[in-house]
């Protein structure tokens, strides 16, 4: 998924961003929050304990969980 196209639905579900855990930062974890910045084309993601500034552009894995199979 491309990082502008995260919306509400996916908040509380756990996100990768590929490129951060390249460079060895926070990489994987709960999303809490994600703030729009229509000026720069980035988006300020809350993963976990901790804030993101990433390129609307950027890919980002969101993963849904299947229960009751």
């Amino acid at each position: 998924m491309i990082v502008r196209h995260l919306n509400a639905s996916d908040l509380g579900k756990t996100v990768t961003l590929p490129t951060l855990a390249a460079l060895g930062r926070c990489r994987s974890g709960t999303l809490h929050s994600i703030t729009l910045e229509t000026a720069t084309d980035t988006s300020t993601l809350r993963i976990g304990d901790h804030l993101h500034s990433v390129p609307n552009n950027a890919t980002v894995y969101v993963t849904t969980e299947v229960s009751g199979l």
